[in-house]
Parts: structure tokens; C-alpha cells; sequence
């Protein structure tokens, strides 16, 4: 007498689910997926919709993003607020427009945050052409009464030339003698 084959626990479609209603899971936990980031994204941006309002209607086409908080990673930390914008002069001219642009921020931030909930405020202006280089510059500045100096106000200027490819600073041949070789090399 051979063995028999093990018998499956289930021989109909009893224990299966109807795909239409594997559709409709699908489409309802999309649904619930996108609410939910939706109601997040809504009430952890809106004590700055009016300060984003504001720098709108100050720089109009600026588009501005504004974002606060503490970095989680490091706990008692000051806390920070961020804000992105857009801007249409150049950012690479030797003039004050940037830090005057800046200060106008924080003058607005001053009047639509409480004062004593942050402490550092950190702007980002960039400006961009399509299809040719984006300028950017950082700002950092304390929110305190002072105004800053260029050196206080954490300046950092950087621009990316997306239209010419970029040049490796160092020569292939020393990129070889930098890599670690295995100790059977015999090189």
C-alpha cells in the first residue's frame, strides 16, 4: 500500500475572497491612506498658513513653504522654523537684497508666531530657470530683536549649472590609490 498524497484543507472556493471586492478594499484603503495624510498635512501646517499668507502677499510668486519644529534626533535642541521660497533676483550679485529679503521674513515671522516659540529661524532662497542652473542661499539667523551680520546670519551660497556636465575634482588614478585594496592584492 502506497502513501497517500496529503489532502488540501480546503477544496472549494469557500476561504477565497471575490476579486471585485479585493478591488474595492484596494480603492477604500487608498482612500483612507490619503485622508489620513491629508488631516496630517492640514493640522501640522496650519499654525503657519497665516505667516505663509503673509510672505505671498509681501513677495508675490514666491511660493513659500514654512516648517517648524525641533530636530527629533537631537532632544533640547532650540526649536527651529524653516522657510523655502522662491525669489527673482539674482542671488550671485554682491548686494543686500538677499539679507534685506531676509529681514523682512523675520519681520513677518515676528509678527505672525509667537516670539518666544523659536529660536533660530532658517530661510532658503533659491531661484531657478528651467532647464539652466538653480541658485540657492541659505540664511540662518536668530530670532531675537538683533540683526544679524553676514557673518552672524550663516550665510551659504551654492549653485548648481544643470546644463554642463560636472568636472571630477580629482583624477581617476588617485580615486584608485585612495580605495582600500583586499590584503591578497598584489598590487
Amino acid at each position: 500500500m502506497s502513501p497517500r498524497p496529503p489532502r488540501p484543507l480546503s477544496t472549494g472556493r469557500s476561504g477565497t475572497i471575490p476579486g471585485p471586492a479585493v478591488v474595492a478594499l484596494m480603492l477604500a484603503f487608498g482612500a483612507i491612506a490619503t485622508a489620513a495624510l491629508w488631516v496630517y498635512w492640514y493640522y501640522h501646517s496650519a499654525p503657519f498658513v497665516p505667516l505663509q499668507r503673509a510672505i505671498s502677499a509681501e513677495f508675490p510668486r514666491s511660493s513659500p513653504r514654512v516648517d517648524a519644529g525641533q530636530r527629533k534626533i537631537h532632544k533640547g535642541t532650540p526649536a527651529e522654523i524653516w522657510i523655502i521660497m522662491r525669489v527673482e533676483f539674482d542671488l550671485e550679485a554682491d548686494d543686500d537684497t538677499p539679507l534685506a529679503t531676509a529681514d523682512r521674513v523675520k519681520e513677518l515671522v515676528n509678527e505672525h508666531l509667537n516670539k518666544g516659540q523659536y529660536d533660530t529661524l532658517h530661510v532658503r532662497l533659491y531661484r531657478g530657470k528651467p532647464e539652466q542652473y538653480i541658485q540657492k542661499r541659505d540664511i540662518d539667523m536668530p530670532l531675537g530683536d538683533a540683526a544679524p551680520t553676514e557673518k552672524e546670519a550663516g550665510i551659504e551660497e551654492s549653485s548648481v549649472d544643470l546644463s554642463q556636465p560636472q568636472a571630477l575634482s580629482v583624477e581617476p588614478s588617485e580615486l584608485r590609490n585612495r580605495l582600500p585594496r583586499p590584503a591578497h592584492s598584489p598590487v
